[in-house]
């Protein structure tokens, strides 16, 4: 098994090494099932944290992993349960959609590195959480608030299943007092 400080060093250099992303967080423990809980967590969006904006922070994640690869120094993570996050997407004047997409969630991740951590599968499951999007434009900007956010990805022989909702909340609601979305597809 990993001594303290070490297994929050190997956690912090293969998530920025298999997603090319930083991560922080306070303090972690293990669960008896071998699970790994990860406290005041912050994912930025890129490889450091010298912008100062996170794209994740949240209290508590839950790394799922089997307590036998645990014990033996080969973690292996089937996925991430993530509770109660704050999202920041920051989508500056002249990036195309697909850009900020790909710029946050997909341009880091090293595909060889993430097929092996990912070999029987892997997920991501986000529950409540809220956040922002933010669009900057040439004379001012726009920001749309979420709130009741989930999200579960699943990742299965190459192919990422997705499932999301969540509420807008509206600034004005003199028309409209609530607003929803609802996400699900296919990536192959």
């Amino acid at each position: 098994m990993y001594p303290g400080k070490q297994l929050a060093l190997v956690i912090k250099e293969s998530i920025k090494d298999t997603f090319g992303k930083a991560v922080k967080f306070d303090s972690y423990y293990f669960r008896l099932n071998g699970d790994i809980v990860l406290l005041n967590f912050y994912l930025s969006n890129t490889t450091d944290f010298n912008d100062n904006l996170n794209l994740v922070k949240c209290y508590k994640i839950v790394i799922d992993t089997d307590i036998l690869s645990v014990l033996s120094n080969d973690i292996a993570i089937n996925g991430v349960y993530i509770y109660e996050p704050e999202l920041i997407i920051v989508k500056n004047y002249g990036k195309k959609y697909y850009d900020v997409v790909e710029d946050n969630f997909t341009s880091g991740i090293n595909r060889e590195l993430f097929e092996k951590l990912a070999g029987n599968g892997f997920f991501i499951n986000i529950y409540d959480g809220k956040g922002s999007y933010r669009e900057m434009f040439r004379n001012g900007k726009n920001t749309i608030l979420f709130n009741d956010f989930n999200l579960k990805i699943k990742y299965r022989d190459k192919k990422i299943r997705y499932n999301a909702s969540g509420d807008i909340i509206r600034r004005d609601k003199s028309l409209i007092d609530t607003c929803s979305f609802t996400l699900k597809g296919l990536l192959d």
